[in-house]
């Protein structure tokens, strides 16, 4: 089994969750884990209302993170 290492940006709420800054690398003992895997293992509850972006792009919780990544997390945005 190898690392898996990303890197993460909490923002808003989810700050909270981070060490100390909210911008921080995430290292686990896997191969691959999916965004919903990896919100639980940094402690976002499953019920929270997170959008996640990979490298830019939103995707669902049933993602798989490969490593290397560039994950944000974030609040859903309203206004008008």
């Amino acid at each position: 089994m190898g690392t898996l290492k990303i890197a993460l940006r909490l923002q808003g709420p989810f700050a909270k969750y981070g060490r100390g800054t909210g911008v921080f690398e995430w290292e686990m003992a896997a191969d691959r884990c999916t965004v919903e895997e990896l919100l639980a293992q940094i402690g976002i509850p499953a019920t929270a209302k997170a959008f996640v972006s990979v490298d830019g792009i939103k995707r669902d919780p049933d993602y798989i993170l490969q490593g290397g990544e560039r994950i944000v997390v974030f609040p859903p945005v309203t206004g008008g």
